[in-house]
């Protein structure tokens, strides 16, 4: 494994990946703090799939702050690869190079795709 590789999967934006993939699982299995299951997204009707700045028709970023609010992140800047411009309720300073958004089979994916040696 190269060490690009290896810093992305201990520290990087897999990591990142890995830590935002449970905080939506955790959110979406505390069904009695919202009712209708949704996505932490930053669209209010909770869609998923292709984000609207890819062409879709919705915006599936992950919402930041909701997960924060609820304990599901540590903060809002916690996840130092998110792009803010693209994660709107993501504080982290500098800004990341990734947009995390959810995809239609509830995995968390990045806008653009991970890149060996791109970090945050």
């Amino acid at each position: 494994m190269s060490q690009d590789m290896y810093l992305a999967e201990k520290s990087g934006p897999m990591a990142d990946q890995r830590s935002l993939q449970a905080a939506v699982n955790s959110w979406r299995t505390n069904v009695g703090a919202r009712t209708g299951n949704p996505f932490p997204v930053l669209d209010n009707t909770g869609c998923v799939g292709t984000p609207t700045t890819l062409g879709g028709s919705c915006n599936s970023f992950v919402n930041m702050a909701a997960l924060s609010d609820e304990n599901y992140l540590p903060g809002t800047a916690s996840v130092k690869s998110a792009d803010p411009n693209k994660n709107t309720t993501a504080t982290n300073t500098p800004g990341g190079s990734y947009g995390w958004y959810i995809d239609s089979t509830g995995l968390i994916r990045s806008d653009p795709p991970f890149v060996a040696g791109r970090y945050p």
